[in-house]
């Protein structure tokens, strides 16, 4: 049996791994760090926040009186290193092999979450769309990276989604929403979005993003999706700030 061996991208400490295993279980992290990671728990169903509620989706307060448009967020991480650094390489370092590793970790959460809730998987993933201003700065969207990995119908990847990246479009270039109070969120991401009357022939999909913050970029885009005609919109990203 062939025995080959990486750096954790963690601790740098050597990683044995077998090749009787398929790549999406060979993490490129040491089961050591693996366990420390920030994982999410004990978060809103709907949003993502952390909250104290019991009942059985876990849905905080505020989204029981007033729930955002998409259906529900689905995020394995916290935003807290060193998931944060390794989305920063991913979207500003060029570092877009890390794609791979953060679907890996995605899958590593989503398998036993999606068994436990019984959740049905969108026909089509969204990538958060970038203005085209910003995708000449940039010269990729770390979110459509991500999605790609998804839509690989290899053996390798166990959760394939098709990707779509020209169903939604942003109209206007939009300011980081984190660095905005309330009321400028709001006016800053009004009529940021369009999609295409295509996208109605899908029941449920799911916008996928790497982080939310606030959560108001991706629910704008969720009400357009929505009364398009869609059903369901669920949320995916990596990690929930």
């Amino acid at each position: 049996m062939k025995i080959f061996r990486q750096d954790c991208l963690t601790c740098y400490q050597k990683i044995t791994h077998q090749n009787d295993k398929l790549s999406y279980e060979k993490l490129e992290i040491c089961p050591e760090c693996l366990l420390h990671l920030p994982w999410a728990k004990n978060n809103c169903y709907r949003c993502g926040l952390v909250t104290l509620a019991l009942d059985d989706f876990r849905t905080c307060e505020q989204c029981r009186e007033n729930p955002p448009y998409f259906d529900r967020l689905f995020a394995p991480f916290f935003y807290q290193m060193p998931i944060a650094e390794m989305i920063m390489q991913l979207k500003f370092g060029r570092c877009v092999i890390l794609a791979k590793t953060l679907h890996k970790l995605f899958l590593n959460r989503f398998a036993a979450d999606f068994k436990a809730a019984q959740h049905n998987v969108p026909q089509m993933i969204i990538p958060m769309p970038l203005h085209k201003k910003r995708m000449r700065q940039r010269g990729y969207n770390q979110s459509y990276a991500l999605a790609r990995c998804f839509a690989d119908k290899s053996r390798l990847n166990p959760l394939f989604v098709p990707v779509h990246d020209r169903l939604a479009w942003r109209t206007k270039p939009t300011i980081a929403q984190s660095s905005l109070d309330k009321q400028d969120r709001q006016k800053n991401i009004k009529d940021a979005f369009a999609v295409s009357p295509q996208i109605a022939q899908y029941q449920h999909v799911a916008i996928l993003d790497d982080v939310v913050t606030t959560g108001a970029t991706a629910n704008a885009l969720a009400k357009v999706i929505k009364v398009a005609g869609v059903d369901q919109v669920d949320l995916w990203c990596i990690a929930r700030a």
